[in-house]
């Protein structure tokens, strides 16, 4: 079996996908110097985190 070509425009590619990935984890990690983005996020996390623990039946929900 051979190796795939190390075609350049697909490296280019996989490595700005990749730069974005990593960037896009880091911003999830920096938290926001907005207070009303932080609330929210807060409160979306409590939502979440009540969701799961309050109905855990839906967790296991098949369609």
């Amino acid at each position: 079996m051979s190796a795939p070509s190390a075609d350049p425009d697909a490296i280019a590619r996989r490595l700005q996908c990749a730069e974005a990935l990593d960037a896009a984890r880091r911003g999830a990690l920096v938290p926001s110097d907005d207070p009303e983005a932080a609330a929210f996020e807060a409160q979306c996390r409590r939502v979440r985190e009540s969701h799961y623990t309050d109905s855990p039946a839906d967790v296991f929900h098949i369609c």
